[in-house]
């Protein structure tokens, strides 16, 4: 039990995420890392309502207790985890126009070599027509 209590009148979609998996998708993605660390910074200065957060800004106490965050906290914890995924989203979009690209280069490397076969295929097709008639009529 997280301790934390929210109501909210509306949709919302409630995600949990171990301290392990959050720990490593911040090896993994260090510059996601820096940019939710920076933008955590500024968010939670003012706890996302005015008023101090409850969350401390020491990065030597690393086992703040979840039931200090405020629902305002909590909000702003889940905006910014939204915010890694869009850029882990951005990254693999990158990733993917990329291959797309390899592929069209390929794809047009790929036309150009079938095409010289199949030139090749015609000449070699010709030299042993000609070469067979020569023979006939020698």
């Amino acid at each position: 039990s997280s301790g934390i209590n929210a109501e909210y009148g509306g949709y919302s979609e409630l995600l949990s995420l171990s301290k392990k998996a959050l720990t490593q998708a911040l090896e993994d993605y260090p510059e996601a890392r820096a940019q939710l660390e920076a933008e955590g910074r500024k968010r939670l200065g003012k706890g996302g309502n005015g008023q101090p957060s409850n969350l401390k800004n020491n990065e030597d106490d690393k086992e703040n207790d979840a039931s200090t965050l405020t629902a305002a906290d909590s909000l702003a914890l889940n905006n910014l985890l939204q915010d890694l995924r869009t850029f882990d989203s951005l990254r693999y979009k990158d990733k993917l126009e990329e291959l797309e690209q390899e592929r069209d280069r390929l794809q047009l490397e790929l036309e150009r070599k079938t095409k010289d076969l199949n030139e090749a295929k015609r000449l070699i097709y010709d030299i042993t027509k000609s070469t067979r008639s020569r023979l006939i009529t020698s």
